[in-house]
């Protein structure tokens, strides 16, 4: 085995566990707050999940969206992002 050939498989063997710690922490989590109900923010909606899609990130693949609805009640928004329970898409 070659000098080059060596010093690649070195190089291989450290860099393998942090790529695959980098694919693993590739997955992100994102809230999605809306003021209005499900059926008015369905527009915004698709339209944010397709900037992520093109931006390399697919529901239930790399990304997981937590949108959570106010219903018209912009008071509620804090609570929400907060942790009161929402609809997870992925």
């Amino acid at each position: 085995m070659g000098r080059r050939s060596c010093l690649a498989a070195a190089v291989a063997i450290v860099a393998w566990p942090r790529l695959a710690m980098t694919q693993a922490r590739q997955r992100v989590r994102l809230g999605f707050l809306v003021t209005s109900d499900e059926k008015t923010a369905v527009p915004q909606l698709e339209a944010f999940m397709a900037g992520m899609r093109d931006r390399g990130y697919q529901a239930g693949d790399n990304l997981v969206v937590e949108i959570r609805y106010a219903r018209g009640d912009i008071r509620r928004l804090s609570a929400l992002a907060l942790g009161e329970s929402g609809d997870k898409i992925a």
